[in-house]
């Protein structure tokens, strides 16, 4: 297998390991081994992302579609779980996986003595990994559960101190503004399937130049659909 798709292999479930791992540490370990996995694993991630971003910003690789596996398929339609691997992607996926080990080490101390240690790294890691589906994802339904899933460990974090009225009434609040923006995300998903008869980044990509002049409702396509997408990021 070639070493970037490995490297992108580690950097994608480097963090869910650690999840699961921080997790279970409140189980059946003490729960400072907990910071440990999920710091190793964001730490993966990272040295996995250095490795893609110098592939594909200092050496200009070719950008890399890879498919993981095919979630639905139906006539004329279908969305296929995966990688796109390119110059923007790549230097995101540094972003995302350094200020997360920046956060986790942090939060060592700051975590520390407080219940559910092992609790918030676990949620942490979880945050991480639906942040690197998201900005590698390959296609736009992808995308949209990664933003889904970081806008439900963002509930769970904000809300961690449950039993206080105002982390509780905080968490709900977070969570009720993100269905808000979700609606425009929605639209813009489907918008986007109404010019491109496809959802997939790649596609979406290549043939946007040739759909310039398409309109939705009276308005340029291009630009409804990026409005409509905004939305849903005023929401998050």
């Amino acid at each position: 297998m070639d070493q970037v798709i490995v490297a992108a292999h580690v950097c994608f479930f480097a963090p869910l390991v650690g999840s699961l791992l921080s997790w279970f540490c409140q189980y059946f370990l003490e729960d400072n081994y907990a910071h440990a996995v999920a710091i190793t694993g964001v730490l993966c991630a990272w040295v996995a992302s250095m490795f893609l971003a110098f592939a594909f910003v200092v050496e200009a690789r070719p950008a890399v579609d890879y498919v993981l596996y095919t979630w639905l398929a139906i006539p004329g339609y279908t969305v296929q779980i995966g990688y796109v691997l390119d110059a923007l992607s790549t230097s995101m996926l540094t972003v995302v996986s350094g200020v997360s080990l920046m956060v986790y080490i942090y939060s060592v101390g700051y975590m520390a003595y407080e219940q559910g240690y092992a609790r918030f790294f676990a949620w942490m890691s979880l945050f991480s990994f639906m942040m690197i589906n998201l900005v590698i994802a390959r296609d736009v339904v992808q995308l949209f559960a990664g933003w889904e899933g970081v806008g439900l460990v963002s509930y769970w974090l904000i809300g961690f101190y449950y039993k206080k009225p105002s982390a509780a009434d905080g968490g709900l609040k977070a969570f009720l503004l993100n269905r808000v923006g979700d609606m425009g995300f929605i639209l813009g998903i489907a918008a986007t399937y109404y010019v491109f008869s496809s959802t997939e980044v790649g596609f979406i990509t290549a043939q946007s130049p040739m759909m310039v002049d398409k309109l939705i409702l009276g308005y340029p396509a291009l630009s409804f659909i990026a409005l409509s997408w905004f939305i849903g990021a005023m929401g998050k």
